[in-house]
C-alpha cells in the first residue's frame, strides 16, 4: 500500500499493475479490498489505483477536532487520480459510484470511461441544485416518479 495526505489525512491506496489506469472507488461499509478480485483480474493489462476513503481500510480517521467536509473523499479520489498521467478510467460501487461521478465532471477529457455500480448521488445533485441544506431522502423524493399500478386478470385457483 501506498500513502498520501489529502487535508491533513494519511490517506492508505493501492497501486498495482502496469498499463492504462483505473481509479476504483469502494462503498461506504468496505475498503480497497472489496476489488481485490477485480484487481487480481486486471493488473497484467491495467494499473489500478484503488484508495481507502477516510476512516476506511488502512486510511486514518477524520480529526476529531476539526469538521468534516463534505468534499474530503472527493479529494480523496481526485488525489489518487492526479498518480495517474493522461487518461484514465473510474469505476465505483454505491458511495464510490457517487464520488467517481463527481470526480469524473470535475477530470472532464481525461475520463476514457465511467462504470458506475449503484451510485448514491442524490447528494450531490441536491448539493449542485442549491438543495444542500435537505435530506437526501427529501431530494429522492421530489425525483421519485410514482409507479404504475399492479394490475391482475382474476385469480385462479391452483389446480
Amino acid at each position: 500500500m501506498q500513502q498520501l495526505t489529502v487535508s491533513g489525512v494519511e490517506i492508505a491506496y493501492l497501486d498495482q499493475g502496469t498499463g492504462p489506469a483505473v481509479v476504483i472507488g469502494h462503498c461506504s461499509s468496505a475498503s480497497h479490498k472489496e476489488w481485490l478480485p477485480l484487481i487480481a483480474e486486471l493488473q497484467s493489462d491495467w494499473r489500478v489505483l484503488a484508495p481507502d476513503f477516510i476512516g476506511y481500510g488502512q486510511s486514518d480517521p477524520w480529526p476529531a477536532n476539526e469538521p468534516f467536509r463534505t468534499d474530503a473523499d472527493l479529494s480523496v479520489l481526485l488525489s489518487v487520480a492526479d498518480k495517474a498521467d493522461g487518461e484514465l478510467h473510474l469505476v465505483g460501487h454505491s458511495y464510490g459510484a457517487a464520488l467517481a461521478l463527481e470526480a469524473a465532471r470535475m477530470l472532464g477529457s481525461r475520463v476514457k470511461s465511467l462504470v458506475l455500480i449503484e451510485p448514491v448521488s442524490f447528494h450531490l445533485s441536491a448539493k449542485r441544485d442549491g438543495l444542500s441544506g435537505q435530506k437526501s431522502s427529501d431530494w429522492a423524493k421530489r425525483c421519485s416518479v410514482p409507479l404504475p399500478r399492479a394490475t391482475t386478470g382474476p385469480r385462479r385457483r391452483p389446480s
